[in-house]
């Protein structure tokens, strides 16, 4: 009964820390602002800097410099197509497989690392809770980084852990359509924006600087979730599959979470 309970708390973390970055979908939204239709804007964020502050959220009813100005559209499309930004910093970056995907907001940091058909998927609940999911060479670890300790699953429950998160984590170009491109103002920096309908996700716009995808916001039936910061690089670091030395292997996942 207490292994469940453990491995659910673990599920329900990483499945938190995926609705921020919303790739394919926000169940559970973390931090959304209600807002009317006429004050909306999108999904996705990036990564300015993950060392930087956060980016506060948008308030249109407040006039300061983090106040995000309307879109200045420089161009309206109507076919279901990639723009070039997007293709550039984050379609091609992932082509070949071997990726890394990091978002972070309001403290909560995920980090989703693909190679082949290994993963990892990293979760850090502002310092409070640090979990990660490894599946390598066929074999599934939980790894707790706030108590140093893992424990081996089970194919069938690493899919319970990570099989939804994984699946929202991944691209489906399919479903994006170009609406329009432009530029918008975010806490005193101008970013070029693509805004897309990406159908059962909502609207989503992605910000982007001269070196790739920054941050992004989905607009969702008027309900915004802004994500602060954003990144997409084309490599894996190998570190990130291993249990990190000095970490101790349990076989009850109740103990997985006690020091």
């Amino acid at each position: 009964m207490h292994g469940k309970q453990g491995l659910c708390i673990a599920a329900a973390v990483l499945f938190f820390a995926l609705s921020a970055c919303g790739q394919d979908g926000t169940a559970g939204q973390p931090q959304t602002t209600q807002t009317a239709p006429a004050q909306t804007t999108a999904q996705r964020q990036a990564q300015a800097d993950m060392a930087s502050p956060d980016v506060k959220q948008t308030d249109a009813a407040l006039p300061d410099e983090t106040q995000t100005t309307a879109p200045q559209t420089t161009a309206v499309l109507t076919q279901a197509d990639i723009g070039p930004l997007f293709g550039q910093y984050v379609r091609d970056r992932v082509a070949d497989g071997v990726y890394t995907m990091r978002s972070k907001q309001s403290g909560l940091t995920l980090i989703t690392t693909f190679s082949g058909e290994d993963s990892v998927l990293e979760s850090d609940a502002a310092g409070l809770l640090r979990l990660t999911l490894i599946h390598k060479d066929g074999h599934y670890f939980m790894v707790c980084g706030s108590t140093q300790k893992y424990v081996e699953l089970s194919a069938e429950e690493y899919e319970k852990q990570a099989g939804e998160t994984l699946k929202k984590s991944s691209l489906h170009l399919e479903n994006m359509h170009l609406k329009q491109t432009g530029e918008q103002t975010v806490g005193g920096k101008k970013y070029s924006t693509e805004i897309y309908d990406e159908g059962d996700l909502g609207t989503v716009t992605y910000y982007f600087d001269d070196s790739g995808l920054r941050r992004s916001s989905v607009d969702r039936n008027g309900t915004v979730t802004e994500i602060d910061t954003m990144e997409v690089l084309d490599e894996a670091d190998p570190a990130a599959f291993e249990i990190p030395q000095g970490y101790t292997r349990i076989t009850d996942p109740s103990q997985l979470f006690t020091p």
